[in-house]
């Protein structure tokens, strides 16, 4: 994973050197996932998380997944970054983001909400509640393809 992490800020040294910025918010925030699971420090990582979010601000569907990566960073540290008033109330909570990723089919993003509170629930030790949120995020359809929260999630 750092491998991957450490490929992916190169990639977006070099889409920022280009002024792809789509590719550049792309790589950094992957690049952060690889860094969460790869057991980098959390509140360097929230830091890291709040500066990119300031920069993804036209990227709306991308920022609230990237929401959801904070607020699991926030609720395992117990910091709160305020990275929800960066954008002026106009996405107040992550159940604000699984709602209206429900009605828009963003099954990205209902999976890694379930994941991320499947994952804070058995690290602090509600299993029952891990259960429940394992099996909302092993419902949707998505949740069969392969990816980096799916390796984790099955694990536990």
């Amino acid at each position: 994973l750092r491998e991957t992490g450490s490929n992916l800020l190169s990639i977006n040294k070099g889409a920022v050197a280009m002024g792809d910025v789509e590719s550049a918010v792309h790589s950094m925030l992957f690049s952060l996932r690889c860094s969460f699971y790869g057991g980098e420090n959390l509140s360097l990582l929230l830091t890291s998380h709040v500066e990119l979010l300031r920069a993804m601000k036209r990227y709306r569907e991308l920022v609230k997944v990237a929401l959801i990566d904070v607020v699991m960073i926030e609720t395992l540290t117990g910091m709160k970054s305020n990275a929800f008033d960066v954008f002026d109330g106009t996405i107040p909570t992550e159940n604000f983001i699984l709602a209206d990723a429900k009605v828009k089919q963003n099954i990205v993003a209902i999976e890694l909400v379930h994941t991320r509170r499947f994952f804070t629930s058995f690290w602090f030790g509600d299993y029952q509640s891990a259960i429940e949120s394992d099996k909302a995020a092993s419902s949707v359809p998505s949740s069969k393809m392969l990816k980096l929260w799916t390796i984790y999630r099955e694990c536990y």
